[in-house]
């Protein structure tokens, strides 16, 4: 579980310097050229976003197997099933889905604030452009 959670947050790191990398490339062009850096199909930002949303996607989806889906040894197959007690078991499945619900909000967040940035920024050059 912590080997999980861990390695989305690395994801997340890695998606964020290399995005901050392909910004400065992208915005460093001449300044007649602002509507071409504007396209939202080629923003490195736009595609960080969705990167973002999805790894919220899958993180919530993880975090309701946890929560939802268990079955002891007593079934035959054992699913979300870590030590003898069931009750430990529920306990341990609880603290795993809280984890990821609260990864998948992060991620939720972080990408809404990119977009929210992107936008303004895209809205204040165009502003600048028009006059």
């Amino acid at each position: 579980m912590v080997d999980l959670s861990v390695t989305l947050v690395f994801i997340l790191l890695i998606i964020l310097v290399v995005l901050y990398l392909f910004s400065k490339n992208f915005d460093g062009k001449k300044e007649n050229s602002n509507r071409k850096n504007m396209n939202i199909n080629s923003n490195p930002w736009i595609i960080g976003a969705f990167i973002l949303y999805t790894l919220s996607f899958v993180s919530a989806c993880v975090s309701l197997f946890k929560l939802w889906v268990y079955r002891s040894e007593d079934f035959g197959s054992k699913v979300n099933y870590y030590v003898g007690g069931d009750a430990y078991n529920y306990i341990i499945n609880g603290t795993h889905a809280t984890v990821y619900m609260l990864l998948s909000i992060l991620f939720t967040l972080i990408a809404s604030v990119i977009l929210i940035i992107f936008y303004l920024k895209r809205a204040l050059k165009l502003k600048d452009t028009e006059y």
